[in-house]
This record gives C-alpha cells, structure tokens and sequence, in this order.
C-alpha cells in the first residue's frame, strides 16, 4: 500500500507543478492585460477629447453656416430690389427712347431753313455751305444732356447714367 500513497505523492506533485505554472502564465496574461488597460484608458481620454474639439468645432461651424444664410438673404433681397429698379429704369428708357424716336422721325421730316445770307456772299450765288443738321455724337449728347439737366432724376436714374457714362 506504499507504493499507492507513493504514487499518489507524485500525481499530486505534478499537479501542483502544473498549477504553478499556469499559474505564473496567467500572472503574466494579467500584467499584459493591466499595462493595456492603461493604454487602453489613455486612448478612451484622447477619444473623448477629439470628440469635444469636434463638436465645438461643429457647433462653430454651425453658427458660421447661418450668419452666411442670413448675409446671403440680405444680398438676395437687395439684389432682387436692383433687379425691380433695374426693369423700371429699362421700362422707363424704352419710353423716353420711342418719345425720341418719334420726336427725331418728326424733325427728320421737317425742311431744314435755308441758311442765312452772309453780306460776303452775292444775292446771286448758292451758297457753298452745308446746310446744318442737328448735332451727332458727343455733341448731340452734350446737346440732351443740357436739355434734361433741369428734370430731377432719382437716385437709380443718377446710378444709371454714371454707369452709362462709365461704359463709353
């Protein structure tokens, strides 16, 4: 009966060799597993930070998008208040150029006078000279624009014939 408290002793023994050493692998496991648990929660706090910068950035972001919304409006309504004065002043020119057109047909049918006489020139001979027409070009502009002077002009009126003047 020796020989079975014997080999008893030994399977114990090697099962408590064994024990040991999975005992020592699995301390090691564990101190990996702490040492990754740091890093691990050093991560989890750089995430977290990112995370805030981000939604602060967003929120900035966010805030710029609409002050841009409402600039954009702003040059919308401005611009489509333009576009109104614009097709007035176009309406408007339209006119004036037909009461032009009609006025310049009249004088275009009418004869020009004779011209004067000049003591220099004989009773007898035709005069040399053109007879005058009404002015053309800067002249004639020159001519209108006095002519007009006096009419009060709104301040679109102003912007477009400084803008008129400007393209020639």
């Amino acid at each position: 009966m020796i020989m079975w408290g014997l080999v008893l002793d030994v399977v114990l023994v090697i099962l408590l060799v064994a024990t040991i050493i999975y005992a020592v692998v699995l301390n090691r496991r564990l101190a990996v597993l702490r040492t990754d648990r740091k890093d691990l929660e050093e991560f989890i706090q750089r995430l977290n930070g990112a995370s805030q910068r981000a939604e602060a950035a967003l929120s900035g972001i966010k805030v710029t998008a609409e002050q841009t919304q409402r600039v954009l409006n702003e040059n919308g309504e401005r611009a489509q208040a333009l576009r109104d004065e614009l097709i007035f002043l176009i309406e408007r020119g339209d006119k004036v150029g037909e009461k032009l057109a009609v006025s310049r047909s009249v004088i275009d049918e009418t004869p020009a006078p004779p011209p004067a006489q000049t003591p220099e020139q004989s009773p007898g001979l035709k005069s040399e000279r053109a007879p005058e027409r009404p002015p053309v070009g800067r002249a004639a502009r020159s001519t209108r624009a006095a002519d007009h002077d006096d009419a009060p002009r709104s301040q679109a009126e102003e912007d477009l014939l400084r803008a008129l003047r400007d393209v020639r």
